[in-house]
């Protein structure tokens, strides 16, 4: 007895509405406390695999690792700006020397480079920018997270 793709399918689907049924369509507060841990348990797995299908995990994974590399650079010129206000952006000349002595020979030119970027730098008009900027790039990554979390549960409606 052969099955034909038709009846495979129809079966597989089948299988799959059983599955559905018993896994998202039950009243869990009335089952035991057992029963009701194996089918949450069972209901995490099935989203976690049908997410890791679709690709849209990693796309948003990808994305808040953007956003929040991104969010360094304002963070590193509020650092400079706060440094050159209190005049201690000087002292800085070692430990980036240390930060970047892989470059090898360059790493003197680099800590000059950068030292004369911060001594040219107008301090309010970076630190003003770099602390809305981190703002934004905070409230950002929070919005990010929350809808990735939307996303995974399947919640359609998100907080105001």
């Amino acid at each position: 007895m052969s099955l034909s793709i038709t009846s495979l399918r129809n079966l597989l689907e089948q299988v799959k509405a059983i599955i559905n049924g018993y896994l998202w369509q039950q009243d869990s507060a009335r089952l035991p406390l057992w029963k009701r841990t194996t089918i949450r348990s069972y209901q995490i797995f099935v989203v976690i695999v049908r997410d890791l299908l679709q690709g849209q995990l990693s796309l948003r994974a990808m994305s808040l690792i953007f956003t929040t590399v991104i969010g360094f650079f304002p963070l590193l010129a509020l650092t400079f700006s706060l440094l050159k206000g209190l005049c201690v952006h000087n002292a800085l000349e070692h430990t980036l020397l240390t930060l970047l002595q892989p470059l090898g020979d360059d790493s003197n030119t680099y800590t000059a480079d950068i030292l004369g970027y911060v001594d040219v730098i107008q301090v309010e008009l970076i630190g003003i920018t770099s602390v809305g900027l981190l703002l934004y790039f905070v409230l950002d990554t929070m919005r990010k997270i929350e809808g990735s979390f939307n996303y995974i549960w399947s919640v359609r409606q998100g907080r105001s």
